[in-house]
């Protein structure tokens, strides 16, 4: 958001509010465990997600076909169990519960302080603000022989999965991966 310029809900005072009733919503709706966060100034803004997105982009390098269960389980510790994705051990235990063992997710943890790993998020995020992107969630469909295709928001996959030509199943049974 700081990259594109875009005013972040949480500042905008009536879409927090607006945020806020249509968590509840999407909880039941998606079946998707989503919960406020208690101090949402200094999780989101102040600490951030960096870090975790730096162990994300290490294990990328190394182990990508973790990468989406170990984001998964990044994701349930902030949005359901408001904690904070910038300890340390919060991690690891996100980690574990993607099988990655205590030993990997240290390392990948050791690795968010190497230059290359901050230089490849740093890339990939201007790449994703070259592409147009202005916030989370947002996907990069890349197909050989045709033009690349950004989507923004949750709301969007339906269109997602049909610009790709594959089923949609619902919120609620592509949550339970």
């Amino acid at each position: 958001m700081h990259g594109s310029g875009n005013k972040p809900p949480g500042v905008v005072p009536d879409k927090m509010m607006y945020m806020m009733h249509d968590l509840k919503r999407i909880n039941k709706f998606a079946q998707i465990p989503i919960h406020p966060i208690s101090d949402p100034f200094t999780t989101l803004f102040k600490k951030g997600s960096t870090m975790p997105m730096r162990v994300l982009t290490a294990m990328e390098n190394e182990e990508p076909d973790l990468v989406y269960d170990a984001a998964t389980q990044i994701w349930h510790k902030i949005w359901s169990h408001d904690l904070d994705i910038t300890d340390p051990a919060v991690i690891t235990d996100a980690l574990a519960q993607a099988g990655i063992s205590n030993e990997r997710a240290a390392y990948y943890i050791a690795k968010t302080q190497e230059q290359d790993i901050k230089d490849k998020l740093k890339e990939v995020t201007q790449e994703g603000l070259d592409m147009g992107m202005f916030g989370a969630p947002s996907y990069i469909v890349r197909q050989d022989g045709h033009d690349d295709v950004m989507f923004f928001g949750q709301d969007r996959i339906e269109l997602l999965c049909h610009h790709l030509g594959v089923q949609y199943h619902g919120a609620a049974i592509a949550g339970k991966k």
